[in-house]
């Protein structure tokens, strides 16, 4: 199981201080010749710390040429990077439909975007039709479940930080403790319907009880940690409460794989596919979440007259060339539902 203590150190400060100030952003100017031949230029910039928690990014083993620089300092003090990626493909050549490494065994996980350019001739002219449709990313099963349980918090988590009592700051890490317990049995779910799908629904249940009871359990334990560490300096609090979190969250999860070996008969093998599965499952999550901060601007050149098109707007191209059809969406837009994106434009006969 990967640790999820750093994702509750993470969401507190985030939930605290606020957003990012200044998201990554993601360009693609994608250009398509008369021939039907399509040129991608890439431009991603974010700080470094943002890029390691990208899903997957164009590389040259995919053939892309890329390049990397530095660029000034945002105003939370954070150095961006600028990633720029160029690739062409000849007419008829399959475009990408994600960045993932050619090795990847788990090219679902990251971001998917089939993209086709088809060329139609006809006797008024020839069409070209723009074809993107980035596939949905699961989200609203979990997010559900968290929305309900941070509005439980809402109250105290609207305090200013220096304002939190001990007891507060406390109650805070056990209310997201509880949240990333709903992800656990969200994750397991999905696991188990992936490596097991014929498993009778009583020994998941079981297995559900089983991590229930140890977060339940160790409430009463919650509210001794606060004298636990009470008497520590506010950075070193922080870290006492995250361990105890932490702790609780790894003591769950071994109780349902537990509940799977004595209620399911669960063998080594059966524990190890389970375990494969809930870390794609959570891999995935995490790729999502992450993803909804990105802002995507998306231009394409098309030849000749636009015909029609789905975009947010229609805009001149710097060197003097076609005018270039213009999307631009942040990430939570493919959150449970696709998104198209779709232009032709015709040259006359």
């Amino acid at each position: 199981m990967t640790d999820n203590r750093s994702c509750i150190a993470m969401a507190l400060v985030v939930l605290v201080v606020g957003a990012c100030a200044g998201c990554p952003t993601r360009k693609e100017t994608i250009t398509v010749a008369p021939d039907g031949a399509v040129a991608f230029a890439l431009e991603y910039e974010a700080t470094a710390a943002e890029f390691e928690r990208f899903d997957a990014l164009p590389n040259e083993q995919g053939g892309w040429r890329v390049n990397w620089t530095v660029k000034e300092q945002r105003d939370d003090g954070e150095s961006t990077k600028l990633l720029t990626a160029k690739r062409e493909f000849v007419a008829g050549e399959q475009l990408p439909r994600n960045f993932a490494d050619p090795d990847d065994a788990n090219p679902p996980l990251v971001l998917d975007f089939p993209t086709t350019v088809k060329v139609e001739r006809r006797q008024d002219g020839v069409y070209y039709y723009f074809t993107r449709t980035y596939t949905p990313r699961r989200w609203a099963h979990i997010q559900f479940s968290v929305d309900v349980l941070m509005e439980s918090l809402k109250e105290t988590m609207d305090k200013p930080t220096d304002e939190l009592s001990t007891k507060e700051r406390g109650l805070i890490v056990q209310g997201l403790a509880g949240i990333e317990t709903f992800k656990q049995l969200e994750f397991a779910k999905d696991a188990l319907a992936e490596s097991a799908p014929d498993l009778p629904v009583e020994h998941r249940l079981l297995a559900r009880q089983a991590l229930f009871d140890v977060y339940q359990e160790d409430y009463v334990y919650f509210l001794t940690a606060f004298d636990l560490c009470d008497d520590l300096g506010e950075k070193d609090q922080d870290k006492c409460f995250d361990r105890e979190a932490g702790r609780i969250l790894s003591e769950g999860y071994t109780a349902f794989v537990a509940s799977l070996r004595t209620s399911a008969g669960f063998t080594a093998l059966d524990v190890a596919d389970f375990e494969n599965a809930y870390e794609r499952t959570q891999r995935a999550y995490r790729y999502t979440e992450v993803l909804g901060g990105h802002h995507f601007e998306i231009e394409v050149e098309l030849p000749g007259t636009i015909i029609a098109h789905n975009g947010n707007d229609v805009r001149e191209a710097e060197d003097g060339g076609n005018e270039r059809i213009v999307w631009q969406f942040e990430g939570k837009a493919i959150f449970d539902r696709s998104l198209e994106l779709l232009a032709v434009s015709r040259v006359d006969n």
